[in-house]
């Protein structure tokens, strides 16, 4: 147990500590100082490390809120991306369904709308699978159209649906002609694309001529365009032109055709 003596001294002690901060007197100002940056050299490091610590966690803070935010403007980004996709392929489609309308106006055939199910692109034997049938007037031979360019004609006919052989099908010949001079020829599929062959050597053939169907053995009706001339790729020996075909059509991308029903 702590005697009255010791008691004492301490209140002494203490009692002159106090004096020594808080009486203004210059004897004891460099004792008074030493108390006081004794006292307070603790609390400045424990006031810098507090400051140290919150700093730290409000960097915790705003490296999870710039996070967020990065998610959040990816998420935005992503979605207005959609939309302007989207938007694209609604134009495109608008394009063509104008097309097909501009096409529809101004022919005399019986068109017969048809959704395309299925493309086949194997090897040279390309065709593609519709959502029309016997059921709804189709038969085989009969021409498709899109955009007013021929794709091909009706192959296989089931109840429901049926196949149409392409004009890129190698085993497929059509009748054509040139729309300048009205000079015949076959247009075949094959390695070497869309060709027409049997050509006269002097048939007058230039770079961008259209090329129609022919009405030629009855097999289509005359006019139908199927596109133009690219270049003449036959050889000084050939007793006929071969002449290498272009079609504004991509046939692997077709999502709708027409039936010519009559």
């Amino acid at each position: 147990m702590i005697g009255r003596d010791w008691l004492l001294r301490i209140a002494l002690i203490s009692l002159a500590l106090i004096l020594l901060v808080v009486l203004p007197l210059p004897f004891f100002q460099p004792s008074r100082d030493l108390v006081r940056n004794t006292v307070a050299f603790p609390v400045k490091i424990s006031t810098a490390g507090a400051a140290k610590v919150g700093q730290f966690f409000r960097l915790i803070f705003s490296l999870n809120e710039l996070s967020g935010e990065n998610a959040r403007l990816r998420e935005e980004n992503n979605q207005m991306r959609a939309k302007v996709e989207s938007l694209k392929a609604t134009e495109t489609e608008n394009q063509l369904l104008r097309r097909e309308l501009n096409f529809k106006q101004n022919t005399n055939f019986n068109l017969l709308p048809a959704q395309v199910l299925q493309y086949s692109p194997s090897g040279l034997f390309q065709s593609l699978t519709i959502d029309k049938g016997s059921e709804h007037g189709l038969a085989e031979s009969q021409p498709v159209v899109s955009q007013g360019y021929l794709v091909g004609r009706v192959g296989s006919v089931s109840k429901k649906t049926a196949e149409v052989v392409l004009i890129t099908n190698r085993s497929l010949i059509t009748p054509v002609s040139l729309s300048s001079s009205g000079v015949v020829g076959l247009l075949v599929g094959g390695i070497r694309g869309l060709v027409v062959e049997n050509i006269p050597l002097d048939a007058p053939v230039k770079q961008g001529d259209g090329v129609v169907t022919s009405s030629l053995e009855g097999l289509y009706p005359s006019g139908i365009a199927v596109g133009e001339v690219a270049e003449v790729i036959s050889s000084k020996e050939d007793i006929f032109l071969t002449l290498r075909i272009t079609t504004p059509l991509n046939l692997s991308a077709l999502t709708r055709v027409f039936v010519i029903t009559d």
